[in-house]
């Protein structure tokens, strides 16, 4: 697998590549995700900072999403550093006043 950029640079959670998000959004597109975690791909790059201050770098590994309130959410575990954080998943419809 080659490194890919990622979509839209955060200083807070991290850098999931564009392959697994939605079109025009930041949110995860369940369907590559969950084929990444089947075959153990990477995801994403970690930005946990170092003791230099600097960004980790490594690699992230997908984990299995789970549902907080009504919200899915994609854990992820980077291969370096160890640290754990999560994505968020598409926002739930919204209901339509009729």
């Amino acid at each position: 697998m080659t490194h890919q950029a990622p979509l839209i640079p955060t200083h807070h959670g991290p850098d999931i590549w564009r392959r697994f998000r939605l079109t025009g959004s930041r949110r995860i597109n369940a369907a590559p995700w969950m084929d990444a975690l089947s075959r153990g791909e990477h995801v994403g790059t970690c930005r946990t900072p170092t003791a230099t201050g600097k960004a980790c770098g490594g690699n992230l590994k997908p984990g299995k999403p789970y549902r907080a309130g009504p919200i899915d959410w994609y854990p992820t575990v980077c291969d370096a550093c160890g640290s754990e954080t999560a994505a968020r998943g598409p926002a739930p419809a919204r209901r339509r006043r009729r």
